[in-house]
């Protein structure tokens, strides 16, 4: 696929994305659902001391390059944090997943899924051999 192709093809991906995201005239259920999900929401959003503009700030800086297109604040194994994407162009287009603690603001994990590294902020990874430190392997010696 050449260049230009891979290029296109981003750009429509993200331009469904964000048509997706679009509202659409709400309904009596509707209002019901969304009423449903704030009230879910807002124990979570009581105890984030992070604004959702500073998450994404704080995400496109740990992306070089990158622009915040997509983000959700959740918990996630205790943790509450906002699940941010953010898109980087150029030759190799990709989207990253950065997650951002909604208490503290530090950035818990830029899991870029392109390149294989480990890309979580956890200290497994502290050589910059761009390898996954998470899965070592295991030598067997002879006794």
């Amino acid at each position: 696929m050449s260049m230009r192709s891979l290029v296109f093809a981003a750009l429509v991906a993200i331009g469904v994305l964000f048509a997706l995201a679009l509202p659409f005239p709400a309904s009596a259920s509707d209002d019901d659902g969304l009423d449903a999900k704030a009230n879910k929401l807002a124990p979570l959003v009581r105890d984030a001391k992070v604004t959702l503009v500073a998450a994404l700030a704080t995400a496109e800086k740990q992306v070089q390059g990158g622009k915040a297109v997509s983000a959700e604040l959740e918990l996630d194994d205790g943790k509450l944090m906002y699940e941010v994407w953010v898109f980087v162009g150029g030759d190799h287009p990709k989207l990253v997943e950065v997650e951002v603690c909604a208490k503290t603001g530090a950035v818990l994990a830029d899991d870029d899924h392109e390149d294989g590294d480990d890309d979580h902020d956890d200290g497994d990874d502290d050589d910059d051999d761009d390898h996954d430190d998470d899965h070592h392997e295991h030598k067997h010696h002879d006794r």
